[in-house]
């Protein structure tokens, strides 16, 4: 029986299930007792080995503790559970396993794989000399801690099955045997010899190598029985015939690694790292071209990830741990990573994330990896944007490449503008902060007339003058997300992107009200529509609603729009806004009212920002009851006027909330009583971090 996220086993606080292992299940944990992350690893409950299997599990503990390698993971505890179950804990690491990786990009070059491979053996070795086999080598044992990068440091995981050297002539334990995974045994564990050694561990590295190259396995077989058939009477292929390409000293290699008589294979893993040393590829010449051709491939088509991935494997070859930072952003992306722009100042990225990618317990070990990578390389990743930024202002990395900009604009940041276009392959957003004059700002926007120019954000500090809409009006550019404000939005309506938007941003925009619809309902398929700080009256809503072809609209944002108590009910009764994920309602004068609104017509929201609209106890109470709670993933609550009854009825339905779920309490009179209420319902507040920023100085 799986354990549930939230469970407490003494002072660990279990997490999400990571991964399968031999004979037991890893789950991320938290060491409340020294505020650390931790792993899990909880034997399974079985009616006829399970038994077997705690003991195996607690001889892995005593192993890795006696022998403190740092090729293992550092264990801390053994503990016993209810359902006759042992629990061993250890240190959690940042990084994936190689069967991970395997998945996600498919078989390496030999390049990528060869430094990894010479971290296995050398492992491997090391085990050996303390005198001990590892006995499953495979993908899913080896874990890549530093993630892709050559000089990546390496644990060997799962060595349930390990035994002593010393006791490899012993008889066979049949158990331990069919626990074995039969794709990397080697022929005399599964056939009819009485006992293994060394050479077990040689078999398995061997093959797992071969599949690393190729994506399959030396034997191709449709079941279990042909395999056994095979590996008990023939050969393992040669890897040329699943590689073509692969040299003859590759295939020797192979051929001697995956010997059926184990007296054929390598006298030792020493003299295996030894040979494979021997297979490492020399870097040629050309890798510049090939980086140029890349890069260009990624210019052609910056939303394909195949290219930047591609791209990824050449930099990792050199040791640019850029490479690394292509990956695990590409990664986050797929898992929905990115967060929303609305909502950035106090959601944090993972809020919207995969819920499988949550429970896998991925999510933390990439944020946590991007986090580092930015730190310690972010100022040299970003070096080309430095002049460009205003003081304080941030440039962002996505995907591995510059990809936002604060910019500050003046006669020189205009032409560096254009030759940062001219040079990075990628889709850059800007955000645009008061050019002085009218000719710089006809430089810039002119600048911007390039495929690599999509999205514009924040134009609306430009001020009043209308010249700076005009000429936004006036660009020959494809643009996905504009924002912009302080002056009168109908040139805008003239635009001819503007049927092609998916995300509008109108601020402080003046004028009348049929300009600013004619400018909010032009876009054909929009996706997000911010309308801040312009007030919308209770008769301005319905011209809005009928007007605009809303059916594909994801986020709204009236932010400071005069939305009095009641007015909800006439903006979502139509229903045309019941598909809406993300939807900020901050800082309008609401009322109780708006909470049933809320909780009746939403179909299933996923992010709700209410902060400082006075709806009270009534309106959260109301909000509780709504049918799509389960699926919110975020609340913001700050400053809506609750009591401590209010937080003490957030706290009990905290069990209905999906984890985590990120809600903000804060500038609430909720008193120490409801403050100690939402702590222990798992609800205090969090800070958002920043993903992939280089702040400027």
């Amino acid at each position: 029986m799986a354990l549930q996220p939230g469970t407490r086993v003494g002072p660990y606080e279990v997490g999400v299930r990571l991964r399968s292992m031999t004979v037991s299940d890893q789950y991320s944990g938290y060491d409340t007792a020294r505020a650390a992350h931790v792993w899990l690893d909880v034997s399974r409950s079985d009616p006829g080995r399970g038994e077997r299997y705690r003991h195996l599990l607690a001889d892995q503990y005593r192993l890795v503790s006696t022998l403190e390698l740092e090729i293992l993971p550092r264990a801390r505890d053994l503990i016993e559970l209810p359902e006759d179950r042992t629990a061993v804990v250890s240190d959690a690491l940042v990084g994936e396993t190689l069967l991970d990786r395997l998945k996600q990009l498919g078989p390496m070059r030999l390049a990528t794989l060869h430094p990894i491979g010479v971290a296995i053996l050398s492992a491997l070795a090391e085990l050996h000399s303390r005198g001990y086999l590892h006995g499953a080598i495979r993908p899913a044992s080896i874990f890549l801690e530093d993630g892709r990068h050559p000089a990546t440091k390496l644990r060997l995981l799962d060595l349930v099955l390990a035994r002593a050297l010393s006791d490899a002539g012993r008889p066979r334990d049949t158990l331990v045997v069919g626990l074995g995974s039969f794709g990397f045994a080697p022929p005399e564990l599964i056939g009819k010899a009485k006992t293994v050694d060394a050479r077990l561990d040689i078999y398995g590295a061997a093959t797992l190598l071969f599949q690393a190259l190729t994506g399959e396995l030396p034997f191709i077989a449709k079941n279990i029985l042909a395999m056994v058939d095979a590996k008990t009477k023939g050969e393992a292929r040669r890897l040329s015939e699943a590689l073509p390409g692969a040299t003859i000293a590759m295939d020797a290699f192979f051929m001697r690694g995956l010997a059926r008589d184990p007296r054929d294979r390598f006298a030792s893993v020493l003299a295996m790292l030894e040979a494979w040393s021997a297979l490492a590829p020399e870097s040629g010449p050309a890798d510049g071209d090939r980086e140029a051709t890349l890069e260009a491939a990624v210019l052609r088509a910056p939303s394909d990830v195949g290219p930047r991935l591609v791209l990824a494997d050449l930099l990792t070859e050199r040791g640019d741990p850029r490479g690394e930072l292509i990956v695990v952003q590409c990664e986050l992306q797929r898992l929905g990573c990115d967060g929303l722009r609305p909502f950035r100042s106090w959601l944090p990225p993972e809020a919207l994330a995969e819920p499988s990618a949550l429970e896998a317990g991925r999510l933390h070990e990439l944020l946590s990896r991007e986090e580092l990578l930015v730190r310690e390389h972010g100022e040299a990743w970003t070096a080309e944007a430095a002049g460009l930024t205003r003081r304080g202002g941030a440039v962002e990395l996505r995907r591995g490449f510059i990809e936002h900009v604060e910019l500050r604009t003046n006669a020189a940041s205009t032409g560096a503008l254009v030759e940062l276009f001219a040079r990075a392959p990628c889709t850059l957003s800007l955000q645009v902060f008061d050019p002085p004059e009218l000719a710089q700002r006809r430089a810039l926007l002119g600048a911007l007339s390039t495929p690599r120019a999509r999205l514009l954000e924040e134009i609306h500090p430009w001020g009043a003058d209308e010249d700076a809409l005009a000429i936004l009006a006036g660009l020959e550019v494809e643009l996905r997300r504009v924002s912009a404000g302080n002056g009168d939005p109908s040139p805008l309506a003239r635009a001819s992107w503007l049927q092609g938007l998916e995300g509008l941003v109108l601020v402080r925009c003046r004028g009348d009200w049929d300009a600013l619809l004619e400018v909010a309902c032009g876009p054909r398929r929009l996706r997000e529509l911010q309308l801040i700080d312009i007030p919308l009256t209770r008769e301005g809503l319905p011209p809005l609603l009928g007007r605009a072809d809303l059916s594909e609209l994801r986020i709204l944002s009236l932010r400071r729009a005069g939305l009095a108590s009641g007015d909800l009910w006439h903006l979502l009764g139509s229903g045309a806004l019941e598909g809406l994920v993300a939807i900020d309602l901050a800082e309008n004068p609401l009322g109780a009212s708006d909470g049933a609104a809320l909780a009746r017509h939403l179909a299933a929201p996923r992010v709700l920002d209410l902060s400082r609209c006075p709806i009270g106890d009534q309106g959260l109470e109301a909000l509780l009851d709504a049918p799509w709670l389960g699926g919110l993933r975020a609340l913001n609550l700050e400053g809506c006027g609750l009591g401590p009854e209010a937080a003490a009825a957030l706290a009990r339905r905290a069990g209905e909330l999906p984890r985590p779920c990120y809600v903000e309490v804060g500038n609430n009179p909720i008193g120490e009583r409801g403050r100690r209420a939402l702590f222990e319902a798992g609800l205090s507040p969090r800070t958002p971090r920043p993903r992939g920023t280089v702040r400027g100085r």
